[in-house]
């Protein structure tokens, strides 16, 4: 016997009924800890089996997702498959978040599927939906109305058939929540802590698989969006048409945006004219004024993108953009608008809005460019216009041939069916018929000879040619002959004296036909009052006259005003060898920038001298402004102008250019050189030097490229730019003026004036060839920033200040 028994047996024995209990109360504790084995066993077992029944099922599900196409419709599709076979599923929904809104892709409603939508989330009531992304949390509810008080949150839907359980289950990708899952029943209780568990397991597949559509679908988008951007400047860098190409890119933009439509407004004079859309096309007015509270016309007015939120049926916003509207405009100037909309419930994300935004910066720029480039062909077009209205108006021979020919081609331009030449009489001074054109021969001479007084027509003196063109009525003898009650009139003087009275039908005069037209009537004035002169002047001299009227087109195209700005002194001298040339020079303000205000400064020589070189040097000036104006950068400046040169240029013939920006605020000279004579430098101390990189003239090799170079110009110095009129000037052995006599001739001028420094070139140069003739055409620009006044004694301190 054991030490222990010895020890007890004798309370046993004698302590019988003590026994007794304590035999008892062991054995029901033996018996409480067996039951607790057994019963942790099979829950341990239980546990075990739920565990890889969740393990399989988590398997099962990656599988079946795999081989899902990554779409998020069909991720949720298979996935509602998947957990309607093992929980019950009266209800179950899965949702991505997209901002404050919720976007369902699966909704099933007692096994039939809903339509699926967008919901807002409130900030001040988000919901279930809303407390599950915030806390990234899941919730289990056994039974909505009982739980009713300690839900963190208020369920979005509680009716007569409203769930009566449910499980609301976070979508997790990298910490974050991209959407929820949840299941509910009608059936109170119907889901546990072991449901949840499992669901929460299925989840985790569900989220990934759906992160990866979304990148997926997110590459796919930027590669479309990159593809459709490159095909779009390749349509725009063609140079079609505006007409031709604003419905291409609104079709590719609306084929590759993927939206309902897309249109394509032009600014015009305060209002907005649609010029282009594509797909759906109801709903669009075809022009806006600039005040509509359209949100088309506020985009414009603005300058600024405006959103257009889709509205429910009770008129409140939803936090998704339907449609917008994307100012076209470029260095403050507004060229149109660009309007996108998605179909019904679809939205328009932000990758969408910087790729119409992206398009629309590029359109404006092509518009700017088609606009200039119409501004200088029809400037050049009035120019050709006139120099042919010169040429038949001074042809020799008959007067009333040459203008009869002024007239017909008259109406062709200005798009009229008749014009008519009143020509006073010497003697009283009334208006009698001269030539026409339009008008029925039998219509002039049935009538009594006209003798009307030119105040019939409001021509008074002092007879000067008409600055504008006025619209009158007609007095009856006239309506009788021209089958019209009013015409345009313009009066015909040679600064003294009434030469005549030119009437035409009168049309609509859009853009430059009004300054069309009083070119023309500036020519009939010259051949009129030539005629008065035929007798006493020769062919040589009507050629000569031709000239002048050449060198006049010439000199209006030079800057009648040269730039002013404090601090800064400007010196122009301008001589043609003959009596028209290819010398050009040219400032012009361009839109102010960030420093304040910019002048371009243009100095160029065409190849050649006489009329051909003037008409190119028309052309390369037009050229070269209508360009400037969507650029700052001299040098791509000159390389646009170079292509645009080679493609309306059919000669063989070529300019060089200085191109430069002055910003006096900053003191700072940028300029390109396109194989133009090197600029010079000129220091305070009058130390002079040569910039010499320069590319090559404009007009011979496509796609050339320019390099731009910046001078920051301090107190007392200068450049100075110049034509090879100044180097290439020879004396009477033959020997050129040079760069060295010209730095020289810099070197020694002490004055502070721009004007003295140019015109001391000129006089040193025309020094050099004894005064004689040109041998070509000269041109120097200087600019000269001033040195700072001295500073004044204080007369108090005696001390400068």
């Amino acid at each position: 016997m054991s030490p222990l028994l010895r020890t007890l047996s004798p309370m046993l024995v004698l302590q019988q009924p003590q026994f007794t209990a304590v035999s008892v109360a062991l054995l029901a504790a033996a018996l409480a800890a067996a039951l607790w084995a057994v019963r942790a066993f099979a829950r341990s077992r239980r546990l075990a089996r739920d565990r890889r029944h969740s393990d399989d099922s988590a398997s099962e599900l990656w599988a079946n997702l795999s081989a899902a196409p990554a779409i998020p419709a069909e991720i949720a599709e298979c996935a509602y498959l998947h957990l309607a076979e093992r929980y019950e599923a009266d209800d179950f929904q899965i949702g991505t978040f997209e901002d404050s809104r919720f976007s369902t892709l699966i909704w099933v409603r007692h096994g039939t599927r809903q339509a699926i939508a967008p919901f807002p989330l409130s900030e001040t009531d988000p919901g279930i939906v809303g407390w599950v992304r915030t806390t990234g949390r899941a919730l289990l509810v056994r039974d909505f109305a009982r739980q009713a008080d300690s839900l963190p949150a208020r369920p979005a839907n509680q009716g007569d058939d409203s769930p009566c359980s449910g499980v609301f289950v976070p979508l997790v990708v990298h910490d974050s929540v991209i959407g929820v899952m949840a299941l509910q029943s009608r059936r109170p209780g119907a889901f546990t802590e072991r449901h949840l568990a499992g669901i929460q397991l299925l989840a985790s597949p569900i989220a990934s698989a759906l992160a990866s559509a979304k990148l997926k679908a997110e590459g796919a988008d930027r590669a479309r969006h990159l593809s459709l951007l490159r095909e779009i400047a390749i349509r725009m860098t063609l140079l079609a048409p505006l007409p031709e190409l604003l419905p291409e890119v609104a079709s590719l933009l609306q084929a590759g945006g993927g939206w309902e439509q897309v249109s394509i407004f032009e600014h015009k004079a305060g209002r907005l004219f649609l010029r282009a859309v594509a797909g759906e096309a109801t709903g669009l007015a075809p022009d806006f004024s600039l005040d509509d509270p359209a949100p088309i016309a506020q985009a414009a007015a603005a300058a600024s993108t405006v959103r257009e939120l889709q509205r429910t049926e009770t008129g409140s916003a939803l936090p998704w953009v339907q449609a917008a509207s994307i100012p076209l405009g470029v260095e403050g100037r507004m060229l149109g608008v660009l309007h996108i909309r998605a179909g019904e419930g679809v939205a328009i994300d932000a990758e969408g809005i910087d790729l119409a935004e992206t398009v629309a910066h590029q359109l404006a720029l092509i518009m700017l460019e088609a606009r200039n480039f119409a501004q200088q062909q029809e400037e050049a077009w009035v120019t050709t216009v006139l120099l042919e209205v010169a040429r038949h108006a001074a042809q020799p021979g008959d007067a009333e041939h040459a203008l009869q020919a002024v007239l017909r081609l008259t109406t062709l331009l200005a798009g009229t069916s008749w014009a008519v030449l009143l020509l006073p009489d010497p003697v009283s001074g009334a208006l009698k018929f001269g030539p026409s054109a339009g008008l029925r021969r039998t219509a002039r001479h049935d009538q009594a000879p006209l003798g009307l007084a030119p105040e019939a027509l409001g021509v008074r003196p002092p007879y000067r040619e008409s600055e504008e063109v006025r619209r009158i009525d007609l007095p009856e003898p006239l309506r009788e002959v021209t089958a019209s009650p009013d015409a345009i009139a313009l009066s015909l003087s040679d600064g003294e004296s009434l030469l005549g009275v030119l009437l035409l039908e009168a049309p609509e005069m859009p853009g430059d036909r009004p300054a069309l037209l009083m070119g023309i009537a500036h020519q009939i004035s010259l051949r009129i009052e030539n005629s008065r002169l035929v007798e006493l002047v020769t062919a040589r001299r009507s050629l000569e006259r031709e000239i002048a009227m050449a060198r006049d087109i010439q000199t209006s195209f030079l800057p009648r005003v040269l730039p002013e700005y404090d601090g800064w002194d400007v010196g122009v001298t301008w001589q043609l060898a003959r009596m028209v040339g290819g010398d050009f020079y040219d400032f012009f303000q361009m839109p102010d920038g960030p420093n304040g205000p910019r002048w371009a400064v243009v100095v160029a020589d065409v190849a050649g001298k006489g009329i051909p070189a003037s008409l190119f040097m028309a052309l390369s000036r037009t050229l070269i402004r209508s360009v400037a104006f969507s650029r700052i950068d001299p040098g791509q400046t000159l390389q646009r102008a170079n292509d645009l040169i080679i493609s309306d240029s059919q000669s063989n013939m070529f300019v060089s250019v200085v191109f430069g920006l002055w910003e006096p605020a900053v003191a700072r000279f940028s300029f390109a050189n396109g194989g133009h004579n090197p600029p010079v430098l000129l220091a305070p101390d009058h130390q002079v030097t040569l910039l010499p990189r320069h590319g090559m003239v404009l007009g011979v090799r496509e796609a050339e490229r320019y390099e731009t170079q910046t001078l920051d110009l301090e107190h007392g110095s200068g450049i100075v730019l110049y034509t090879d009129g100044v180097t290439d000037a020879s004396n009477a052995v033959g020997e050129p003026f040079g760069a060295d006599r010209l730095l020289e001739t810099l070197r020694s001028q002490h004055s502070d004036s721009a004007q003295d420094l140019s015109t001391a070139i000129h006089q040193q140069v025309a020094a050099y060839g004894d005064d004689t003739e040109l041998d070509d055409d000269l041109t120097v620009v200087v600019l000269r920033r001033l040195l700072l006044p001295p500073k004044k004694p204080d007369p108090r301190t005696g001390r400068s200040r």
